[in-house]
């Protein structure tokens, strides 16, 4: 058995949500187990949690990529996930990103429309099944190559403000 070592991943609590619910979501990507085959988990350290609440004060939602691998960095991690969920009139949405610490590339994503915690904790296997895959560049049957979506900005339409979404897919 050759002495391979696993990629080091950072799970950082999702934001938004009711009262705990991004550090629930964190804490059950941490223990599936397809994650913890695939990779060394990292804690979260001090020195992270300092990093963490400032850019929680400032409302980024670890959106930005810059912030999120320096947190990386800090845990030693080659890889983090983050994540964010949000209310879309009587639904709400969970996304969670990984982010390559090195190169600062998304290299993984999932989103899902839920309407309780429980609905989001029933779907923890395929989140963490579709994030390992996509971290690892595993495409599995009937699945697309990796599909990254960057905002570019907010722009006007119809009188109303829209996002503006540039897609690319990532062939493994």
């Amino acid at each position: 058995m050759g002495s391979q070592t696993r990629p080091r991943l950072g799970i950082l609590p999702f934001t938004g949500g009711m009262g705990g619910d991004g550090e629930a979501i964190a804490a059950l990507l941490t223990s599936r187990p397809e994650i913890l085959a695939a990779f060394t988990v990292v804690p979260i350290t001090d020195q992270a949690s300092t990093v963490i609440a400032e850019h929680q004060l400032q409302m980024t939602a670890f959106t930005d990529s810059d912030a999120i691998a320096n947190i990386g960095r800090i845990l030693g991690a080659d890889y983090v996930i983050s994540g964010h969920m949000r209310r879309l009139g009587n639904r709400n949405l969970v996304i969670a990103t990984v982010i390559n610490v090195e190169t600062l590339e998304l290299v993984a994503g999932y989103y899902r429309t839920y309407r309780n915690f429980r609905e989001v904790r029933g779907c923890m296997p395929s989140m963490s099944r579709s994030l390992v895959n996509g971290i690892l560049g595993r495409p599995t049957l009937g699945q697309l190559p990796s599909l990254a979506i960057a905002p570019l900005g907010i722009i006007h339409i119809f009188g109303r403000f829209r996002r503006r979404f540039t897609f690319s897919i990532r062939n493994t």
